[in-house]
């Protein structure tokens, strides 16, 4: 069997030393060949040609689109989670391979992560999506403990706490652990917890889902992010998917997709 290729999205702006540990994991990765497409939110380190050009000396595999207003109007939006959304699939859209993975600035691989989750959807045809499990570090890279009867991406006390108890009830969280073994859904329940870091997804499911554009006023106050919206969307789909229940991603806390970084539609439209 021929050796699988990948097409990888990273958004980013304006983290360099981040985004070279990303690429040098995607560049890591084991039995599989990958196209890396980096896509800047009117990055300046992406405008620099002499960044860009070592970047692609050291990893010919890569690619590089930095948007700006003037190149890329569509990007412009004031609710961040749309913002990345249209990034990630302005990458997926940059190259016609049959697999696509996600692979954010701030994160990392272990390096057989893209060949666990190909083989996953080589072994079920029906099967569009594919994903894997995290671990929660630090950026040192010590292990992020989860505080007992915490949701450590919810920041109302009483929400959180309720949802820890889901989290652990349907095991995804184990008590005095840094790994999760998520899931989009439990008995019915929407956990909408597979994160980008950990999916891949074949090009037909991408053409008819692509990751969502558009949120409500009422989903952006509640804060919903783009990969919670996509779960959402591919389980009202009935999209047949696959667990490799192998802990395969590096999940740095503390970044949110970078979101702090990304450029405000006041000053992009400016």
């Amino acid at each position: 069997m021929s050796t699988p290729e990948v097409a990888v999205v990273t958004p980013t702006r304006n983290r360099p030393h981040l985004l070279w540990r990303a690429v040098e994991s995607a560049a890591a990765q084991q039995d599989v060949r990958i196209r890396h497409v980096i896509v800047g939110d009117d990055c300046p380190v992406l405008a620099d040609p002499a960044f860009v050009a070592r970047l692609t000396h050291a990893f010919p595999h890569v690619t590089v689109i930095n948007t700006t207003p003037r190149s890329h109007p569509r990007v412009q939006h004031d609710y961040r989670w749309a913002r990345v959304a249209r990034l990630r699939n302005l990458g997926s859209a940059a190259t016609d391979l049959e697999f696509i993975a996600h692979l954010d600035d701030d994160n990392t691989w272990d390096p057989g992560h893209l060949s666990s989750l190909v083989a996953g959807l080589r072994a079920d045809p029906a099967a569009e999506l594919a994903h894997g499990w995290r671990r929660l570090l630090y950026d040192d890279g010590s292990p992020y403990l989860i505080p007992e009867g915490l949701d450590p991406w919810n920041d109302d006390p009483e929400s959180s706490a309720k949802s820890y108890a889901l989290l652990v009830a349907s095991g995804v969280v184990t008590p005095g652990s840094n790994i999760l073994r998520d899931r989009m859904s439990w008995n019915g329940i929407l956990l909408g917890r597979v994160d980008n870091n950990e999916l891949m997804v074949r090009r037909r499911l991408f053409d008819r889902i692509p990751y969502p554009e558009e949120f409500s006023r009422w989903k952006q106050k509640l804060g919903l992010g783009d990969d919670a919206l996509l779960n959402y969307l591919l389980l009202k789909d009935k999209v047949d998917i696959v667990c490799t229940e192998r802990v395969t991603v590096n999940y740095f806390m503390g970044g949110k997709s970078n979101h702090e970084t990304y450029v405000p539609l006041a000053s992009a439209a400016s």
